[in-house]
């Protein structure tokens, strides 16, 4: 994607979320999606390749609880089959 910024914010609330899909609702104005990734800044070695998953859902069927269950995932949740591995999970928002 060509523009990226940060969120940061102690805990979810369900006015934060709101917020935060009024956001979203403007930007899809200039763009056809967005995307919120929840992932690890740290160095990983080769054996730490990330496991991505991703979900794609149209902002008409965007929910707060959306927003929550992207925000409480656990990148370094338990190790999988793969190993020690973080999993980076990908919000992706259409028109």
């Amino acid at each position: 994607m060509k523009y990226g910024t940060t969120l940061e914010w102690a805990y979810y609330t369900e006015g934060r979320a709101l917020k935060i899909m009024e956001i979203i609702k403007s930007v899809l104005q200039h763009t056809e999606s967005v995307e919120f990734w929840n992932f690890w800044l740290g160095d990983l070695d080769e054996n730490e390749r990330p496991i991505i998953k991703t979900a794609t859902i149209p902002l008409a069927e965007l929910s707060p609880q959306d927003i929550r269950e992207w925000d409480i995932q656990e990148v370094w949740n338990s190790p999988s089959r793969y190993g020690d591995r973080p999993t980076f999970y990908c919000l992706r928002i259409i028109r």
